[in-house]
């Protein structure tokens, strides 16, 4: 697997935004008092990325495939959007191939008491995608800092961690394979073709 580091979030914009909300100012401080000051810091420093989002290898093949609005696919960082989707304990996540469109379907789930919702990313807005980058990111931070609380629930947040990065690679492994499978398929019936005509 090729590992994608081209984390190009705009870390500084996403801080700066944070220490102007309210409603996520007191997390920031939390976050900030135990793990530095965050204005001057990047995205690839902070602990929640070089101990669990680094480990994600997100095969370029996979972000290249991608299913994602044509207008957008300049605008976001789609791996390390999948990179968050895939270590997140707030949502559910599927991998699928379409053999029509030849592109790998991202579909998110969300559930909230009785109610669920599953968006397909190629079906999103600019500002629902901003939006599930600072859900995601804000995660993990809340993440980070119950951590340092006690040695069981860093015991916990661990294991879940470790939980989410090897479903993540089960779901890479079996895409590939249908991949694999639906290529070989093309192949195959591409030579009977030649031989009928």
């Amino acid at each position: 697997m090729t590992k994608n580091n081209d984390y190009s979030f705009d870390f500084k914009t996403f801080v700066e935004e944070l220490h102007q909300n309210d409603k996520k100012k007191e997390m920031l401080e939390k976050y900030e008092h135990l793990f530095g000051c965050l204005d001057a810091a990047k995205f690839e420093d902070q602990p929640f990325f070089k101990q669990y989002l680094s480990s994600f290898e997100i095969p370029a093949e996979l972000t290249n495939n991608l299913a994602v609005n044509e207008k957008l696919a300049q605008d976001f960082d789609f791996g390390l959007l999948l990179c968050l989707v895939a270590s997140s304990f707030s949502s559910e996540y599927s991998l699928t191939y379409d053999e029509q469109d030849g592109k790998i379907h991202l579909n998110i789930s969300v559930t909230c008491g009785e109610q669920s919702l599953t968006k397909d990313l190629y079906s999103l807005w600019s500002f629902q995608i901003q939006k599930l980058y600072e859900i995601y990111i804000i995660e993990q931070m809340d993440l980070a800092v119950l951590a340092t609380e006690d040695e069981q629930t860093e015991k916990d947040i661990k294991k879940e961690r470790d939980t989410h990065l090897r479903l993540f690679t089960e779901k890479v492994e079996s895409l590939n394979h249908i991949m694999d499978l639906h290529t070989a398929y093309q192949e195959l019936k591409s030579e009977y073709e030649k031989l009928v005509s």
